[in-house]
């Protein structure tokens, strides 16, 4: 159970998994138009107003295209095996998955409107900033839920690349945290740009 959990690449790799990565792709985009989520990193959600669909697409395709290309990038130059791009491909948009969970906090824009108000409260009165006890208790399970999904998509991630890359001890490790660095960097740079 638990290698289902942290490491199905084993048994699921190459266009199974891609078809899969596709499909939670797509299910992302309908809960991020659903409850106003912008997957906007490589590691990152953020709740706004409003979100087009156009913003939903993009986001899915540059976090996936960000982080296939600089793992794929990196691994051919540090792996001595053959490393196939779809494999990467696929490995990595199915360990997607744990970011499904998140945009469920918002619901009826709650998460959106608490970030707003304590905003609004820290810029115009920072020295006295009340907040309901059911917002402090929502924000705090919701930011502890988040917590544990990044480190299920870091863990997914780093098995993802290990199984495709047939990679090990600090080739593996190093050129996976610089990969998923550049990763994030190049999507904030792409949709800044974009």
């Amino acid at each position: 159970m638990k290698n289902k959990l942290f490491n199905p690449f084993v048994q699921i790799a190459g266009q199974k998994a891609l078809l899969i990565g596709l499909g939670i792709a797509l299910l992302s985009m309908a809960l991020s138009l659903l409850f106003q989520a912008r997957f906007d990193g490589v590691i990152d959600l953020h709740f706004v107003e409003t979100i087009t669909f156009q913003d939903a697409l993009f986001d899915q395709f540059n976090v996936l295209l960000c982080v296939t290309i600089c793992l794929f990038a990196i691994a051919k130059t540090v792996a001595k095996t053959n490393v196939r791009f779809i494999d990467i491909l696929g490995t990595t948009s199915l360990a997607r998955f744990p970011f499904l969970l998140l945009p469920w906090f918002n619901i009826n824009q709650k998460m959106w409107v608490i970030s707003e108000q304590m905003i609004r409260s820290l810029t115009t009165n920072p020295t006295s900033i009340a907040f309901e006890s059911t917002d402090i208790a929502y924000l705090a399970i919701s930011s502890l839920v988040s917590l544990l999904a990044i480190v299920w998509y870091v863990t997914l991630l780093y098995n993802a690349y290990k199984v495709s890359t047939n990679l090990k001890g600090a080739r593996l490790v190093g050129s996976f945290i610089a990969g998923i660095l550049i990763a994030e960097i190049v999507s904030k740079l792409t949709l800044y740009i974009f």
